[in-house]
């Protein structure tokens, strides 16, 4: 995609697959040279129907290499702590 200018938006409908929890926009925004995502659903209430909306960080896609811990930031994941020893098992 290209880079867009500051402070504007970029909108595409969205295919929620019939989810209806899914927003049906989303897309990025510039706001002084930071970039961000949105999401928006389309709500009604007492007949008339408005917008609400989400703004986030880019999401960024986890390394294989990095585990998510609740409890600690992301850690190092050696292959050593994934093997276990069954040598007491009975069969």
């Amino acid at each position: 995609m290209e880079k867009q200018f500051d402070n504007t938006i970029v909108m595409f409908d969205n295919d929620t697959k019939g989810n209806d929890k899914a927003p049906i926009f989303k897309g990025k925004l510039t706001v002084n040279g930071v970039d961000k995502e949105f999401a928006l659903w389309a709500k009604e209430k007492d007949g008339r129907t408005f917008f609400s909306g989400k703004i986030t960080d880019p999401y960024v896609k986890p390394t294989q290499d990095k585990v998510q811990d609740p409890l600690k930031k992301d850690r190092e994941v050696k292959h050593d702590d994934m093997q276990e020893d069954y040598g007491d098992l009975p069969f």
